[in-house]
């Protein structure tokens, strides 16, 4: 009886990581496609399950950016830069620049350029 419940236990799990692992290529590639809007929504759901992922903030905050939630993208891209995942810096220097907090875009500019080299 316990040896079923095991196997069960772990092929459930083994189906919610494979489905978000596949959620999470599927959000990204409608960001990278410039589908914002449903990658707002797919990164939306997945920011519930993991609120303090880097890569979730950063995707969920630059896709609230781009369907013109500015203000409401600040708080996750703000997590994702502290986390320091490189684009969130570029975004916020958008975020910031439309703003007209010209010095915090360029302090945040300027950081993503140093990870950019960092990088190489």
């Amino acid at each position: 009886m316990n040896r079923n419940r095991y196997i069960l236990c772990l092929f459930a799990f083994l189906c919610i990581s494979t489905l978000s692992a596949q959620t999470l290529s599927l959000a990204k590639k409608m960001f990278e496609q410039g589908e914002y809007e449903k990658a707002r929504d797919a990164f939306s759901k997945l920011i519930k399950r993991a609120p303090n992922s880097a890569e979730y903030n950063y995707y969920y905050g630059a896709s609230l950016y781009e369907t013109g939630g500015l203000d409401k993208s600040l708080p996750y891209l703000e997590k994702s830069a502290k986390r320091n995942y490189i684009g969130a810096f570029r975004y916020l220097g958008k975020a910031y620049a439309d703003l007209y907090r010209f010095d915090e875009a360029v302090e945040n500019y300027e950081t993503h350029i140093e990870w950019l080299i960092k990088k190489g």
